[in-house]
């Protein structure tokens, strides 16, 4: 059953379903463009200390959502920037070290300690940068079984989306096969719609629709482009009022370089919650996905 979440299957699943695409897309759009003239709290920067209690209460509702019973524990990563620095000051002065007994064995001038000094800053700033570019976009680190929150996502109400999300990637990965055949379209689309829920049942807990803004934006210019996109792949012609929806334009480089496989996951899980309702996000946790027969 797993075959019906590869890529041939998730186009053909979404090119059947267009009128319905349509109508979730024009009304996720009109949600968005509404939104974007509000002004939003989104709380103060998280620490990493208030990260790991926020990540306790979206993981009890991801698994409540999900009817997940039992999970392996998952780890997170936050990018501090003073932590990280200090981090970076002991790799310097570490490296500075070394390279100066390294020389003193030769005879220790000027330029001696010149060099291991810039070596040890070089090595230092290497760490901070690394640390940096690791945590840019919130992603799970399989590798590692490591949740990193973006440095975009620090504000406390952006972090919850983000959280929710690579929650669901960690448990894809250990308790269903859904990535047993590789990355396919429904790892993402599963993930944003459970990030969807959660940032809701927060919206509607703490009376803050903000906790929902992020989610919102990202869907609707997702949705849009694998409209545009399978209009183009099936020689549809799109409706004139949707494909001119003043939406943000979807990162190119990245919906590219992965096959718009974000945006594809995107529509048919949107699609297959709007036939069947949010059961199917369930289904998926047990390997369930007939919802995407076409």
């Amino acid at each position: 059953m797993l075959e019906l979440t590869q890529r041939t299957n998730v186009e053909k699943f979404i090119g059947n379903n267009v009128e319905t695409l349509e109508e979730i897309l024009n009304q996720r759009a009109q949600r968005y463009l509404a939104i974007q003239k509000e002004k939003y709290n989104f709380g103060q920067n998280v620490t990493p200390e208030r990260l790991r209690e926020l990540a306790g209460e979206v993981i009890r509702d991801t698994d409540d959502f999900l009817e997940v019973t039992s999970a392996p524990p998952a780890y997170l990563s936050v990018f501090h920037l003073p932590r990280e620095v200090k981090y970076g000051v002991k790799i310097t002065l570490g490296v500075f070290t070394i390279g100066t007994l390294v020389e003193l064995s030769d005879g220790l001038t000027a330029n001696d300690l010149q060099t291991a000094g810039l070596i040890g800053l070089l090595f230092g700033a290497g760490t901070v940068l690394t640390m940096l570019r690791d945590h840019t976009n919130s992603v799970f680190d399989l590798s590692l079984k490591v949740i990193k929150i973006g440095v975009g996502e620090k504000k406390e109400v952006k972090a919850v989306g983000g959280l929710a999300h690579e929650y669901t990637h960690h448990l894809q990965y250990s308790l269903t096969d859904l990535t047993v055949r590789g990355r396919n379209p429904i790892v993402e689309g599963h993930a944003r719609g459970v990030e969807g829920a959660v940032v809701n049942i927060f919206a509607q807990r703490y009376d803050n629709p903000a906790y929902a803004f992020d989610h919102i934006y990202r869907t609707a210019k997702e949705l849009k482009d694998a409209y545009l996109f399978i209009c183009g792949e099936k020689g549809i012609t799109p409706k004139e009022s949707l494909a001119n929806l003043p939406l943000p334009t979807a990162r190119r480089w990245l919906y590219k370089s992965l096959g718009h496989h974000y945006s594809l996951g995107v529509a048919a899980m949107s699609i297959a919650e709007a036939q069947h309702g949010d059961r199917v996000y369930r289904h998926v946790m047990k390997n369930d996905v007939s919802f995407l027969q076409t």
